[in-house]
């Protein structure tokens, strides 16, 4: 009879715990600081209007009858303008969350094609879990955490960090390639600013341009000779057109779904807001083409905001979508829907990662309980 003697849990384990706890509260701060940012832009722009009808009224004191006919009907636009809480028809907005959540189903599905075409035949739970865990470690500076959070998660599975690394900069490409591609399109008939229309066209270019396979694999080739990277040789022709085409595909029904989100969320604002005539003309769109101009803001906010490489794209999103949707529904109805869309977003992203955390937690508990009855 022999006694056994636990074994110590290695420093490694033992750093592994800890950090684990320490990347949460670094994700959950970033997170809080993306949204703290989106509604400081919404909250700066309702000060500036405060302070220009503070403004306009001590101008009423000393303005001819003429002078205060303009001043009063200002003030009125202003007022009107004025994004609240109560402008927001609630019932309408949350029928944007669940679009947001549909969005996010192609890309993790595309990064597990990817995974299987490399040879790592990952459960597709598991891989959707990595996916959508990972993904909120875009709110931490750097967007390193995406990489740790998905590869860590991926190594369990046998998945070599190199291999992982590589597959998430294809998903990321194919994912800025495509909105940048569909932004570009759709922009193009909606009269943008040349710079602008510039910009989409170079981002679509140069994020299009790695995920063609010949050039692809002529880097990865390149990149396996350095041996402190450790890619397998065998990688470079696991990138194949078959594999480009699915991505494509499944990222061109994600924007569509992520613009059909911000598109809900400027139907439930625009018809209870009033919008500022007096100040901007401000022509009537249809349904249809809001829904295109927010399928070219959700594309060209996310790509912009990607390579401007604040934690979330923070601000800079909201720039974007606010700029392209002003001329159609106005100023601050705009803005309001922007800094709603991340919300919306946020939101997505958490619900997505406590399901699939969840779906992954009863499919192992299922496992276990094969081995058992098998060992049985």
């Amino acid at each position: 009879m022999t006694n056994s003697i636990p074994e110590r849990a290695s420093w490694g384990q033992t750093l592994k715990r800890a950090a684990k706890p320490l990347i949460a509260i670094v994700v959950i701060l970033g997170i809080g600081q993306s949204v703290r940012l989106a509604w400081l832009d919404l909250h700066s722009t309702h000060v500036r209007t405060e302070r220009r009808l503070m403004s306009l009224n001590e101008q009423l004191t000393t303005a001819s009858n003429d002078e205060q006919k303009a001043i009063h009907q200002e003030i009125l636009a202003l007022e009107n303008s004025q994004f609240q809480l109560k402008h927001v028809r609630w019932k309408t907005a949350s029928i944007a969350i669940p679009f947001a959540i549909l969005g996010l189903v192609p890309p993790a599905v595309f990064w597990w094609l990817t995974l299987r075409s490399f040879g790592h035949s990952v459960p597709i739970v598991a891989a959707q879990t990595a996916f959508a865990t990972g993904n909120l470690g875009k709110y931490v500076p750097g967007k390193a955490m995406v990489l740790i959070l998905r590869s860590g998660a991926m190594q369990r599975f046998g998945v070599p960090i190199s291999t992982s690394i590589v597959s998430i900069f294809i998903e990321t490409l194919t994912s800025l390639a495509v909105g940048g591609a569909l932004g570009a399109i759709t922009l193009s008939a909606l009269n943008p600013p040349r710079w602008l229309l510039g910009m989409a066209i170079g981002v679509a270019a140069i994020s299009l341009a790695p995920t063609i396979p010949p050039l692809f694999r002529r880097i990865l080739e390149s990149l396996t000779r350095y041996r402190h990277l450790r890619i397998p040789k065998k990688l470079p022709h696991a990138m194949n057109w078959r594999l480009v085409g699915s991505g494509w595909c499944l990222f061109f029904l994600a924007w569509l779904l992520m613009g059909t989100s911000l598109w809900v969320l400027c139907e439930s604002i625009r018809d209870s807001m009033t919008i500022e005539s007096s100040l901007v003309s401000t022509p009537s769109v249809s349904s249809l083409r809001l829904w295109w101009i927010s399928i070219s803001a959700a594309c060209l906010g996310f790509v912009i905001g990607f390579l401007s490489m604040l934690p979330g794209g923070a601000g800079v999103r909201e720039v974007v979508v606010t700029m392209l949707l002003a001329p159609a529904i106005g100023y601050a109805p705009a803005l309001a829907a922007a800094v709603l869309y991340r919300i919306a977003n946020l939101i997505a992203e958490l619900m997505m990662a406590g399901f699939t955390w969840l779906l992954a937690k009863r499919s192992a508990r299922h496992e276990t309980r094969d081995l058992l009855g098998t060992a049985k």
